[in-house]
Formats: C-alpha cells, structure tokens, sequence
C-alpha cells in the first residue's frame, strides 16, 4: 500500500507546511524516525521558532519542542 501525504498540518496550532511566502518552512516533515519505525514531524512554530508574525528567531527554537 501506498500513501501520498499533499500536505502536512501541524495538529496542534494548524500551522501549514509552507511559510506564506512561499520559500520557507515552518514544518519540518517527516524529518525523524523512531525506533519503531514512525516518522515524525516537527512545526517550528510550536518549537519557538517563529513568533506571532511568522519572523524566524533561531534563538527561540527549542529543539525538543514541537514534534507531532
């Protein structure tokens, strides 16, 4: 079986994959897999990375946080 993801929307703040203008990221997709197997996503906007006006602070990023 074969699944085709189009888009990826962060589940906990409904932030899209793309960034409005259209050259960066604000999640990360599939970037990371577990041990068993499952792959994971992580929104820099839950992460800290981006404020409230989508402006990227890499200061803020927290690594750890975001993952869904």
């Amino acid at each position: 079986m074969k699944f085709i993801i189009k888009d990826v929307c962060c589940p906990k703040c409904n932030a899209v994959e793309m960034h409005p203008n259209g050259k960066r990221l604000l999640i990360r997709g599939f970037k990371y897999a577990d041990e068993n197997g499952k792959w994971w996503s992580q929104c820099l906007v839950c992460s800290g990375g981006y404020d409230e006006n989508l402006v990227f602070n890499q200061e803020n990023h927290n690594p750890s946080k975001g993952w869904f």
